[in-house]
């Protein structure tokens, strides 16, 4: 769909543990375009809430499987300190898998929104997954503060996955991109998955709704329930 609307740029993810995931994102690269992985990796200090165990041999072990080691731009900090250090394209696909607390959720979020090109997608992992709460409030947070702002969710879906090359297991994502992109991507992906439906974000409450600083927040805004 990016292709088609002439959207290239860059394709990362914050959070990349062994790289399962990052590995399908880089398939979708360009030759011209930049990749770049950022995690604590060993740094267990940084791991205040023990959401990942990533190891950065892995991780290039299964780029390099994957055909794009040499390409990768590593971050190795946390994503607290990637705005600062980030000198690359803007991005047109990111993951956000690392953290999972509300802080590093938001922070992660406004950065994702800060360097997202127009029509960039992003997928934010967990946002469905009861053991994490800290991505829900972290998510409520941001929609607090910044919901009239360019990040808009459009989708989600809720599935399990498996792959012979590559042995992914994915709950839940909630894609996001730019407010003026919504509605087209919307469409594409129901034409593209028949047995998805366009729903009122209000069917997720548990998942959105949070007190934020005192602040309660009522979401509703429609989303594509991608059926696979």
């Amino acid at each position: 769909m990016q292709v088609a609307r002439d959207i290239f740029g860059t394709i990362g993810e914050i959070g990349v543990h062994h790289g399962w995931f990052f590995a399908v994102l880089a398939s979708c690269a360009k030759s011209c375009e930049s990749l770049f992985a950022c995690d604590i990796f060993g740094d267990g200090s940084l791991n205040i809430d023990r959401s990942g165990n990533g190891s950065l041999e892995h991780f290039l072990t299964n780029a390099a499987n994957a055909g794009v080691n040499g390409r990768i731009n590593v971050f190795d900090t946390s994503s607290v300190f990637l705005l600062e250090q980030y000198d690359l394209p803007p991005i047109r696909m990111l993951s956000i898998d690392g953290g999972h607390t509300q802080t590093l959720t938001y922070n992660d979020l406004l950065f994702a929104s800060c360097v997202l090109s127009e029509g960039g997608v992003v997928f934010l992992d967990d946002f469905m997954n009861t053991g994490w709460r800290g991505v829900q409030r972290g998510f409520s947070a941001f929609l607090v503060y910044h919901y009239q702002g360019r990040l808009i969710p459009f989708s989600f879906y809720h599935v399990k996955l498996k792959s012979l090359k590559w042995p992914i297991k994915t709950e839940s994502k909630l894609l996001f991109t730019t407010r003026g992109h919504v509605t087209s991507y919307q469409e594409s992906l129901l034409r593209a998955f028949p047995k998805s439906s366009l729903v009122n974000s209000s069917v997720l409450r548990w998942a959105f709704e949070d007190r934020v600083n005192g602040e309660y927040i009522r979401s509703k805004f429609p989303l594509v329930h991608i059926m696979l």
